[in-house]
């Protein structure tokens, strides 16, 4: 019949398409979170100094990305800055390098180190990386920002937090600008929060940021956090509210509220897998968590 010959032709069309690349993929990609990391669990040299303490978290950093190359993620959402260094007034932060640029080819490893090793970390794997950093601008002033590398080690984005914890003030941090920032990759638009920016519209009511990543197109929200903060009923009022997917994770500093989440829409939690971490020298319990999405929201 004319009816069932449109339909035939119909399905050819969407084949097609589907493998010419012209309408979205709907295969699952998967992301992968560092989960539950106590950056002070160390022995030996590694808290003598703040430089120490970075070489050698920056080594769970790397069997972290290692291992979800090995099992196929294609994007590594690390915590807030506190999983690679102490917040101190004396501490020493790099400077920020501009977004464009391939840090692995243009940074000395000896003046910008976590960001030289995390470019060539996102380039040697062929995977985004969702970083965050104590840095300092030009002109000195001290930040807490998120920097995301390409799966060639190039910077796609840094975005500055906003809302600042108290004692982060008091640590002579400065605010970064309101300015909500979200990035686009496998068929999404990934809104950045960081920290205390997801806890802030519940105690004030002011939902601006995430308002503005919405608007922005943002379908999941990647969420970086110090830690203490109950991700999974946060999140889910995130998700809920906003009819995204959200990612979260935070250290195990405190040793508990150390939780991380991957949520869908509507609070629906979605599957993961949890690989442990060993490198040498480090006594604490930090793993790599996956879960797999769809590429596009259905």
């Amino acid at each position: 019949s004319t009816q069932s010959t449109g339909t035939f032709m119909m399905f050819q069309w969407l084949l097609a398409a589907l493998s010419l690349g012209l309408l979205p993929s709907t295969a699952e990609i998967k992301v992968g979170l560092l989960a539950h990391h106590n950056p002070s669990a160390w022995s030996g040299n590694c808290t003598q100094s703040d430089s120490d303490l970075i070489a050698c978290n920056l080594e769970i950093y790397q069997e972290a990305v290692v291992q979800a190359a090995a099992v196929g993620s294609q994007m590594l959402l690390f915590p807030e800055a506190y999983g690679l260094a102490r917040l101190t007034r004396d501490a020493t932060f790099e400077r920020l390098l501009p977004a464009g640029i391939t840090p692995c080819d243009t940074a000395s490893p000896a003046v910008a180190p976590q960001q030289h090793t995390l470019s060539c970390l996102a380039r040697e794997h062929h995977m985004m990386l969702v970083t965050n950093l104590f840095v300092q601008l030009t002109n000195g002033t001290k930040r807490i920002t998120s920097v995301v590398y390409d799966n060639e080690g190039a910077v796609v984005v840094a975005y500055s937090k906003h809302h600042l914890f108290f004692s982060e003030t008091l640590a002579g941090i400065q605010p970064g600008p309101f300015a909500p920032t979200s990035f686009s990759a496998f068929n999404h638009t990934w809104g950045l929060v960081i920290c205390y920016e997801g806890f802030y519209p519940y105690v004030s009511g002011d939902y601006a940021q995430m308002d503005a990543l919405v608007a922005a197109g943002a379908d999941r929200f990647l969420w970086a956090i110090g830690g203490l903060v109950p991700v999974n009923k946060m999140g889910a009022g995130y998700t809920s509210k906003y009819h995204v997917s959200l990612a979260a994770t935070q250290d195990a500093t405190m040793g508990f509220l150390a939780t991380s989440a991957v949520l869908g829409p509507n609070s629906v939690p979605q599957n993961y897998t949890d690989y442990p971490l060993h490198v040498s020298g480090y006594s604490g319990s930090g793993f790599l968590r996956t879960t797999e999405w769809p590429s596009m929201q259905l």
